[in-house]
């Protein structure tokens, strides 16, 4: 389980600016050549039938590929949030200590990511005010907030980012409120989704279970190994 990002919320709801950015968008429409069919006019050489074969495999690797991506999408829908959610024990301040995702904002900058912080507020209507920030290398702050909407099924919120224009389907699938939780997020782009996984811990370091908690949930909701990453620890940002 970064980003310029306003406070969405409804009609009336106040907004506030978010600072900084730690997502990039992540989001690059594939180029029109890799849906565009290979030519039909192939020469009738020796080279030219192992080019033939060569495209009919990479062809049929991109298709498994994009049939295992379409797999892990659709059992992502299928997870469910953590049975008799507790909105209110969520309040208070936690520790984004692991993050998972193959999306390649992250790709490109997971070697310089370290611990967060997000304090989560439950609001009187039950959806969930979400206020994150990051202290980054030279002293300054990163900082970003987010009004989740509740939905019909507890520990599932929505919210949409403005400034990435993404839509974000939230889930709590593990928590216990007083040590760590588990969230996954499906984001939406023109109809591209990426999986977020992110490891909530109340300390600044997550014990050898929790982090196997969300390995294991990570690689099973497609992400690979080598994006699943425990955070090292971190100074905070001053309070605002």
């Amino acid at each position: 389980m970064q980003k310029l990002g306003g406070r969405e919320g409804g009609g009336g709801r106040r907004r506030r600016r978010d600072e900084g950015g730690q997502e990039s968008a992540g989001y690059k429409e594939p180029p029109r050549s890799f849906f565009t069919s290979h030519p039909t006019e192939i020469p009738h050489t020796a080279a030219g039938a192992k080019n033939t074969k060569a495209e009919r495999n990479m062809s049929n690797s991109l298709l498994k590929m994009m049939g295992t991506l379409m797999c892990v999408l659709a059992a992502c829908a299928q997870v469910v949030p953590v049975k008799d959610f507790n909105l209110e024990k969520m309040a208070g301040k936690w520790f984004i200590v692991g993050f998972a995702t193959n999306a390649q904002w992250f790709v490109n900058h997971k070697a310089g990511m370290k611990v967060g912080t997000a304090i989560f507020a439950p609001t009187t209507e039950g959806d969930l005010d979400l206020s994150y920030a990051n202290l980054n290398a030279d002293g300054s702050c990163w900082r970003m907030t987010h009004l989740a909407h509740k939905t019909e099924t507890p520990g599932r919120f929505t919210f949409h980012s403005q400034v990435w224009n993404n839509d974000n389907d939230m889930r709590i699938v593990e928590v216990q409120y007083e040590e760590y939780a588990l969230i996954h997020t499906i984001k939406t782009k023109e109809g591209v989704s990426e999986v977020l996984n992110k490891l909530y811990s109340r300390t600044q370091v997550a014990s050898d279970s929790q982090r196997e908690t969300f390995t294991k949930f990570s690689e099973e909701t497609g992400i690979l190994t080598d994006n699943i990453v425990i955070l090292p620890e971190n100074a905070e940002c001053p309070a605002v």
